[in-house]
């Protein structure tokens, strides 16, 4: 059997077998952690976006004179001066939509006796936050609490892509199923 790649030309015989054998089980192993990565990327980049919401409303309800220090113009300054320090994803709206997710979400990173003005432990945040950021971005736009859930949890369970889930936001989804 002969397999191309780019300019070069591979024969593997069929004593060769125990080969291709290894080379599969290789590439299985490769694109499994390869997606276990980019999940554990994007899961990081979410919690990472709840923790700034956190941080942001911390500091904004840190002090009244804040606010007449910052006023409306705290993200403005904030996302110029993290931009400056090479963070990225942190553009105004970016930034507005993390303090979104927190204000939506507050419940993620809290226990009962877990009422204290420290940042919530990750791992805990991890375990809580099971769709990517696209996903929640699109989740912020449903102002319907219930609805929000619902759709929420349809998207873990059927694992839906964004795609997926603005459609099915868009088509109503939630209405039909409030009435049956």
């Amino acid at each position: 059997m002969t397999k191309k790649f780019k300019a070069q030309t591979v024969s593997i015989a069929s004593g060769d077998v125990e080969l291709s054998v290894l080379v599969q089980a290789l590439s299985v192993t490769h694109l499994q952690l390869q997606a276990q990565a980019a999940r554990s990327v994007d899961t990081a980049l979410v919690v990472r976006n709840w923790l700034f919401g956190w941080h942001i409303v911390e500091f904004e309800q840190g002090a009244a004179s804040r606010v007449q220090v910052y006023g409306k113009q705290l993200l403005v300054r904030l996302s110029d001066e993290l931009v400056r320090r090479g963070l990225k994803g942190v553009s105004v709206t970016n930034l507005k939509q993390c303090r979104s997710f927190y204000q939506t979400y507050p419940e993620i990173g809290q226990t009962p006796s877990d009422q204290s003005a420290m940042p919530p432990n990750t791992q805990k945040l991890a375990e809580h936050l099971c769709l990517g950021w696209s996903h929640y971005v699109v989740l912020l736009s449903v102002s319907n609490a219930q609805a929000r859930s619902f759709y929420e949890i349809e998207a873990q369970q059927g694992s839906w892509g964004v795609r997926e889930l603005k459609r099915q936001i868009d088509s109503g989804l939630f209405e039909p199923c409030l009435s049956g």
